[in-house]
């Protein structure tokens, strides 16, 4: 084992019994340079080669992708705690402060998608789940139509709710008839459900 070899693994095993556990490839470039590992292990995957020469099996993110839906659940989370703190969505700088992951950069690489996709794949996954009914409440307009591009010569059903906080009307769709008559009596919402009923969406130009 060469010089610079033992060195990066020296620096790897001070670290492992520092925190107690196998460290990210995150943690260990704050202690040992990455332009120095990717020097002593050439041809790629320098880390995990590393993490393997230690004894230590490739942490899951380096060879598996986050799950998406983990990550919408979290950004679900993350928006209720943002409207009940500041009455907004989160930007992506609060997915940061809040030290959630994969990074913003890794989501847009291990998924190609953009932090400005979430809320729609965020409706499109839970639009009939309840439990996110203060969230889904909240997306912009803009999300629901989207939504409703998608449904062709399906039966669904629109809804209009007035928030009794602001008076600002909200207009959504859902093919889950029963979700969106419960939608309004979630308890964080003050809102009332306006007259509504069955309609067959068309695809819209």
């Amino acid at each position: 084992m060469n010089e610079p070899v033992k060195k990066a693994l020296e620096a790897y095993t001070n670290l492992r019994e520092k925190l107690g556990k196998p460290p990210s490839s995150r943690q260990f470039y704050k202690d040992f340079p990455k332009r120095e590992l990717f020097k002593v292990f050439e041809g790629g995957n320098a880390f995990s080669r590393l993490q393997e020469l230690a004894g230590d099996s490739p942490n899951q993110f380096s060879s598996k992708k986050s799950e998406l839906r983990e990550i919408l659940i979290n950004w679900g989370k993350l928006a209720r705690k943002t409207l009940s703190e500041y009455n907004k969505l989160p930007v992506s700088s609060d997915w940061s402060i809040n030290n959630l992951t994969p990074s913003i950069s890794g989501i847009e690489k291990s998924h190609k998608i953009k932090w400005s996709d979430i809320p729609l794949l965020f409706c499109s996954e839970f639009s009939s789940v309840e439990e996110w009914g203060d969230v889904l409440f909240s997306l912009p307009t803009s999300v629901n139509i989207t939504i409703t591009k998608e449904l062709t010569n399906e039966e669904c059903f629109v809804y209009l709710m007035k928030d009794l906080r602001n008076g600002l009307h909200k207009i959504g769709i859902s093919n889950n008839q029963a979700f969106a008559k419960k939608l309004y009596k979630v308890s964080s919402l003050k809102s009332t459900l306006l007259p509504q009923r069955n309609t067959l969406i068309e695809r819209l130009p």
